[in-house]
């Protein structure tokens, strides 16, 4: 790559790609320094020589390899590849030239991913192509441990089935895991993931407690959902540890429980587990990812009341229905609750939470206020909203709060709330998700919508005061049915600025 060179890539900017420049490549600001290969053939790097990683919070896939001295540059393309007769460009990644070697795309769940890379010549040095391409085929598809049949009440399933743990279940992850390129070292980490038959129906009759056990609950197909029924009203799932809904319809009617609960008995092993702290460490992810979940009487998310540090809350893809009512107990009036701990990493995206019952929470989150990064050893945290629709969430007559978390709204965090649309919903959403400004977490607001009474089209006139961004939008969204759940956007400004959960765009 020339000093001097400047490569132009503003269709890859609006995607909001994030390209990286090479640390070790030897360029300096001033580009004073001239590589010394010149006039010669380049190669392109070798297949080992590429890495895929994940961002912290899954949501990106990264993708870097070593410099090539001499180059003007890569060409590279990313391709959702699981329909291999129609590939799929991943953020327009499709024969783009990237001034770096290293690029951040959307990371999709249960994905068949082609990048292709070939270094590009230098003419000012005189250098030519390289005559190969590199191919590099990767998925996010983790493999299968077992599959349960369908029509299966999963508690005495797993009654007779029990989830392998400690030593059994690394050296399972171990085989299952062989050549996707994870580090032995993170082996550990992996999930088990269970599959259901796609539209096959299933029950759960009785609360599931997978203590330890990494496990992944999905629908083996996931354009075909499998249909799961809470039964019984003290019915949830729990866990110490890492764990997954996925591509699920369920049914959480019957039950006045959490969906998911942390577990009342953690292993006393992960307590302080990063080193400092008296934390409950869960260092790893709990996800709800391309679910249809109805009927929630109760929390969506609880920590039992019991001093925890998950470290990743993953919420993707999902339409969650809300129905509380007079009889609901909803644990610390918040949808997502941790009583004594908290979510160091929380994201909710291209998502829908509306809420049809007689009452209302009033949060939508909830930590305990000493919750923060440095007390559970993490150096920082995140809260993001993105891409979202909310209706009549956390109103509570009008005085619901939205969020609660001295801790964490006073460290050095990040604050991203970008592309959603609250109608009907708390009073003062972008305060509270803040909670007021400070000099030491960073703040991301776009194009939010903030109705707070659609019947009057009454906006929150305080919202200016905190998302700052100059974008907010004060037009109201063209919902097509919300009360029964149809947010569909037609011609209105958030279908322009396609804003809100995507699948309701036109």
């Amino acid at each position: 790559m020339s000093p001097g060179k400047k490569l132009s890539l503003p269709a890859v900017a609006v995607l909001g790609l994030m390209l990286a420049s090479c640390a070790q490549d030897g360029f300096d600001e001033d580009e004073k320094w001239q590589s010394s290969v010149m006039n010669s053939q380049l190669e392109t790097p070798k297949v080992d020589d590429i890495k895929i990683t994940a961002s912290p919070d899954e949501t990106k896939t990264i993708i870097s390899w070593p410099v090539v001295h001499g180059a003007g540059g890569y060409i590279c393309s990313l391709l959702d590849v699981s329909d291999p007769e129609n590939p799929v460009p991943v953020d327009g990644m499709n024969g783009k030239l990237v001034d770096g070697c290293s690029i951040t795309l959307t990371r999709e769940e249960d994905v068949k991913y082609r990048f292709t890379i070939k270094t590009a010549g230098n003419e000012k040095l005189n250098n030519t192509e390289a005559e190969t391409t590199s191919v590099k085929d990767f998925s996010i598809f983790t493999p299968t441990y077992r599959t349960i049949p369908e029509g299966t009440d999963l508690y005495q399933w797993f009654m007779d089935n029990p989830v392998p743990q400690g030593d059994e279940a690394d050296a399972i992850k171990a085989e299952l895991y062989d050549g996707m390129g994870i580090a032995p070292e993170e082996i550990t980490n992996q999930m088990l993931n269970y599959d259901l038959v796609p539209g096959g129906e299933y029950t759960l009759s009785q609360t599931m407690d997978f203590l330890g056990g990494k496990v992944v609950l999905r629908s083996s197909k996931k354009t075909e959902f499998s249909k799961l029924k809470l039964i019984g009203d003290g019915t949830s799932f729990k866990t110490y540890t890492s764990f997954g809904l996925k591509y699920l319809d369920i049914d959480c009617s019957d039950t006045y429980k959490p969906l998911v609960e942390l577990s009342a008995t953690p292993d006393e092993s992960i307590k302080g587990a990063t080193g400092k702290g008296d934390y409950y460490n869960i260092l790893g992810t709990i996800m709800l990812s391309g679910c249809n979940v109805k009927g929630v009487n109760g929390n969506l998310i609880f920590d039992g009341n019991k001093k925890y540090c998950l470290r990743t809350l993953i919420i993707n893809n999902c339409k969650i229905q809300l129905t509380s009512n007079s009889l609901t107990n909803i644990s610390g009036n918040a949808v997502i609750y941790f009583g004594k701990g908290y979510a160091n990493d929380l994201t909710v995206q291209n998502s829908t939470f509306w809420n049809t019952g007689e009452t209302d929470a009033k949060y939508f989150i909830k930590y305990d206020n000493s919750g923060r990064p440095d007390r559970a050893g993490h150096e920082n945290g995140s809260v993001r909203h993105k891409n979202c629709t909310f209706y009549n969430v956390a109103r509570l007559g009008g005085n619901g709060q939205w969020a609660n978390y001295d801790g964490m709204a006073n460290w050095q965090n990040t604050f991203e709330m970008t592309n959603c649309i609250f109608v009907d919903c708390a009073k003062d959403i972008a305060r509270r998700f803040i909670k007021n400004y400070s000099t030491k977490p960073t703040y991301l607001f776009a194009y939010n919508t903030y109705l707070q009474d659609m019947a009057t089209g009454t906006f929150d006139s305080n919202a200016t005061t905190y998302d700052r961004s100059g974008s907010i939008i004060t037009s109201i969204p063209d919902f097509a049915d919300p009360v029964n759940g149809d947010f569909t956007l037609t011609s209105s400004e958030q279908a322009e600025k396609r804003t809100g959960d995507p699948r309701w765009l036109p």
